[in-house]
């Protein structure tokens, strides 16, 4: 067992910029954000940026507690959620220039929540040898989902308030990004669902 754990620690410090090479791209281009809006004194401009600097890393403090390498492609549509999302839905107002972009973010984060969740799902089961039926992992998925979306458009409120960005127009665009934030987790979970039970859509392996 210590061998497997050293042979992890070391593919872990080889491949760790590799790994965070697109958060750690996020963190420049938001890091370059707030200097412009300093330089440019519009300091309202620097509290969205300046947020996600942290928010960019939390893979890097998850990966130190749950001790295990969180994979490239997931950091990558991690990074991808924050740029389409706050930067530039909320910070550069896109979200004002088309209206269906906050949408089509809510339903993308519901499927990287989606992921994500069967993927620290599956690091639980081989540590703890815990077996669920496939039914209650899919409803812990699309749980999980659910509640991301709602503490997402919790912050996006809080934001036009304190920040006056313009996530929020009205309670049907509330309600709509609520419903794609869950509903797209069923688009992870009937694959999963297949994979466990008739060992469908292969590339479920690599995270349950």
């Amino acid at each position: 067992m210590r061998t497997v754990d050293n042979a992890r620690t070391t593919d872990t410090r080889a491949g760790a910029f590799q790994r965070h090479l697109p958060l750690l791209a996020t963190e420049v281009i938001c890091l370059a954000a707030v200097v412009v809006a300093v330089l440019t004194r519009q300091w309202s401009d620097i509290i969205i940026p300046a947020l996600l600097i942290p928010a960019g890393l939390v893979p890097l403090l998850l990966e130190h507690w749950a001790r295990t390498p969180i994979p490239a492609w997931l950091q990558g549509l991690y990074a991808a959620l924050l740029l389409s999302g706050p930067f530039l839905g909320s910070h550069l107002h896109f979200y004002a220039v088309w209206g269906l972009w906050d949408t089509v973010v809510h339903f993308y984060s519901g499927i990287l929540i989606a992921l994500g969740t069967v993927y620290a799902l599956g690091i639980a089961y081989r540590r703890t040898d815990l077996t669920t039926p496939p039914w209650f992992e899919a409803v812990v998925v699309i749980a999980v989902s659910g509640l991301v979306a709602l503490l997402w458009e919790m912050s996006e409120f809080t934001a036009d308030i304190v920040v006056g960005t313009n996530a929020q127009r009205n309670n049907t665009d509330t309600m709509v990004d609520l419903v794609a934030g869950t509903s797209a987790a069923l688009l992870v979970v009937i694959p999963l669902l297949l994979h466990r039970r008739r060992g469908w859509f292969a590339a479920f392996g690599s995270l349950v």
